[in-house]
Formats: structure tokens, sequence, C-alpha cells
């Protein structure tokens, strides 16, 4: 998240985290559940790595995705939409 409005309410808010390159077909992926990294590249072709990481890092940070680690036998760290309601 480069710049933001500088405004105070909600709607700009959501627009300053949302309104980034591939942040809402991000989101669009997981309100079908939760996924791994990879599922998430496969659901985006041709968003680079590097943006898939940085917009998931922002959305966990806002608190709009959960990130959680996998049980056994599978693990690894999963995005979940659970914050989604």
């Amino acid at each position: 998240m480069s710049r933001g409005y500088g405004q105070f309410c909600g709607l700009a808010r959501a627009l300053e985290l949302l309104g980034g390159r591939w942040a809402l077909l991000v989101v669009r992926d997981l309100l079908s559940g939760a996924k791994r990294f990879t599922e998430l590249q496969e659901g985006l072709p041709g968003i680079p790595t590097n943006d898939l990481t940085a917009r998931l890092r922002e959305l966990v940070d806002a608190g709009v995705v959960l990130r959680r680690l996998q049980p056994r036998p599978c693990g690894g760290d999963v995005a979940d939409p659970s914050a989604f309601g």
C-alpha cells in the first residue's frame, strides 16, 4: 500500500486496501475457501510472485484474511477468508 487518501472513513480505507492491483482478484479467489499460495497463483495467471506476496501480506495485516497452519499430514500455511464473516 503505497499511497492513501488521507481520509478518515471506512470507504476510503477499503479503497486504499482493495483498490491496489490484484487485491480484489485475490479476495475473489479466497471467497471460495482457504487456499495455498500455489493455488492462488494457479487461479490468477500472470500475477507476479512478489505482487501476490505483497497483496496477501497487506490483507493479513488489515485483518481481511487469516493466515493459518494446516494440520498434518498436509502441513503448510493457507490464506483463510474466515475474516469475511
